[in-house]
């Protein structure tokens, strides 16, 4: 599947093709943000939905500790509830977490304590950083389209809009 970052990538090691021009440089830089920070999302909801589907983990653990401990805990919990009650969590779980990453980045955008300035020092022959934040456009307004773009979840999570001023997205 293609996605917005590709045609930045020159390698699977992460290193990027740098654009020439300095608006694409910024898109590229504001983009890859959006991908990693996506990418955590799905990985925490993939882990939870494991835990709520599957009474065991897919392979069985080494050796008893604390984080196999957890797992067994939070897999009990989850096997004595009924579908309708693991959706509703599955759905609070999504919204919470996407309530966080939308929080952060807010808070990123509106900082209290002044100006705060986000970089990409790329992995490339470039040595330049490249500014993710700006003053007039917020990270916060592009989380539901970095969702729509990347997430596996992207059904449960986002909804997309037509309208006479374009597509919009917006979190559910």
């Amino acid at each position: 599947m293609n996605t917005p970052i590709d045609p930045y990538l020159a390698d699977q090691f992460g290193t990027l093709n740098v654009p020439e021009d300095s608006q694409e440089k910024y898109t590229m830089a504001r983009t890859l943000l959006g991908y990693s920070l996506v990418n955590e999302l799905d990985y925490w909801l993939e882990a939870a939905k494991d835990k709520m589907e599957n009474p065991l983990p897919t392979a069985p653990y080494i050796r008893d500790n604390a984080f196999s401990r957890k797992d067994r805990y939070f897999r009990d919990a989850f096997a004595n509830m009924d579908p309708a009650s693991k959706k509703v969590a599955m759905q609070l779980l999504q919204t919470t977490i996407t309530g966080i990453l939308f929080g952060v980045l807010t808070n990123f955008d509106q900082f209290d304590f002044g100006e705060l300035s986000i970089s990409l020092l790329p992995k490339s022959s470039q040595s330049s950083p490249i500014e993710i934040t700006s003053p007039t456009e917020e990270l916060h307004d592009e989380l539901s389209y970095w969702i729509h773009s990347f997430s596996k979840f992207r059904e449960e999570l986002v909804i997309r809009e037509e309208g006479s001023l374009g597509t919009s997205y917006r979190l559910l």
